[in-house]
């Protein structure tokens, strides 16, 4: 679960997997000229999971943003087995997802 599986340099974005340490993401990223940001530390072991989960922000966050700035989307499995995925959606939504007994609410 540490792989980059696609990189989209015109559309920018990259889809990793969440084991993937962000200097290693930053290795194969540099010579596009690009990165991952923000840096958080230590950078060496940092994975884009563990970022995510800690909503990591730190040097150069106030420049770059935060790591959920950078996320277009998720995706991951429970507990149960069930594999769903993030998306944008509205306050609607949300209320309905809020009333929903199970997992996912």
């Amino acid at each position: 679960m540490n792989h980059i599986l696609e990189f989209n340099l015109e559309a920018g974005w990259v889809r990793v997997q969440p084991g993937l340490v962000l200097d290693q993401l930053n290795v194969y990223l540099k010579p596009y000229g690009v990165f991952f940001a923000p840096t958080v530390a230590p950078t060496n072991r940092a994975t884009i999971g563990g970022m995510i989960n800690t909503y990591g922000c730190g040097k150069g966050s106030i420049i770059y943003g935060r790591t959920s700035n950078h996320i277009i989307e998720l995706e991951w499995v429970l507990a149960d087995r069930t594999v769903t995925d993030s998306q944008s959606i509205n306050q609607a939504t949300l209320s309905q997802y809020k009333q929903d007994s199970g997992s996912l609410g």
